[in-house]
């Protein structure tokens, strides 16, 4: 009898221990960062890539997407931009080019501190007068899942091609398993069809952000609560985004959702702290 309570105690003292380990896995939090650079151009007129991951390192961002890298071009010094900056913080890194020159080539990168299992590019529409465009897509491993998160930057000049790239991110997307991540300068408001589109099947950051945090009050965070991040000195326009699937949920608190005050691109970059909400576990 004595053998059969100490087996059952064993049992439930490995329970506990189970469930526990869940728990810490549940409640880990990644933080996700989507940032168009201007291949590191700042407001100031200089290149400095340095200062582009001084911010990333200050913000404590395990998963980066950036827009506008450069792979060898004049402008930029010629250096791999993905490259250095993933070296300089210890990251691993993919890079979907969207069009080369004759030295290299321009598009969409990611960063991450978690390993990257598999990454592509998707090619996104476009025509013979426009800019070519692309979104990164990788598979990461950050422990307790596999993240799908892309990265992708949408045609500034004409809505019908926009749309049309924003069709073919979001088949990308419901293609791919949860949870999944879409971050990247969409060059629209969220009230035109290219954003809606996402809004219908993720959880806009920002609007989790205002949901659990904010007012309509006007304060001196006006600035975070409208999510503005375009231009970087003067901020009028929210066109960079983060959108979550809904089994990701967005971490409470002033950490949950910034918009990060610098002069290293036109662009402010933007940050999401989230936490993996498993199936039945709504309370985490």
């Amino acid at each position: 009898m004595r053998g059969r309570r100490a087996a059952a105690a064993a049992m439930l003292v490995l329970a506990a221990l189970v469930f526990t380990e869940g728990l810490v896995l549940a409640q880990r939090s990644i933080t996700l960062m989507t940032w168009n650079i201007k291949h590191a151009l700042g407001c100031d007129g200089l290149v400095d890539l340095d200062r582009i991951a001084q911010v990333i390192e200050a913000s404590g961002a395990d998963v980066v997407g950036l827009n506008e890298v450069d792979r060898g071009f004049p402008r930029s010094g010629m250096v791999f931009q993905a490259r250095y900056l993933a070296e300089r913080l210890g990251f691993d890194y993919a890079f979907a080019p969207a069009f080369a020159v004759a030295t290299g080539s321009y598009g969409n990168a990611i960063l991450s501190r978690y390993p990257i299992l598999e990454s592509w590019t998707v090619a996104l529409p476009a025509d013979a007068l426009s800019e070519p465009r692309s979104a990164a897509v990788a598979r990461i491993d950050v422990g307790e899942a596999v993240l799908s998160f892309v990265s992708t930057h949408l045609d500034h000049k004409d809505a019908r091609i926009r749309r049309n790239q924003a069709l073919r991110v979001h088949e990308e997307l419901q293609a791919l398993p949860n949870p999944k991540v879409l971050a990247g300068d969409l060059n629209a408001w969220a009230v035109t069809a290219e954003v809606t589109l996402f809004q219908r099947v993720m959880n806009d950051a920002h609007t989790l952000y205002r949901m659990v945090a904010c007012t309509d009050r006007v304060t001196p965070e006006r600035l975070l609560e409208d999510g503005y991040t375009l231009p970087s000195t003067a901020p009028t326009s929210r066109i960079d985004y983060i959108f979550l699937s809904p089994d990701l949920r967005l971490e409470e608190g002033a950490g949950g959702y910034r918009v990060l005050p610098t002069v290293a691109s036109d662009h402010l970059p933007v940050v999401a702290t989230v936490r993996l909400r498993p199936e039945g576990w709504d309370d985490l």
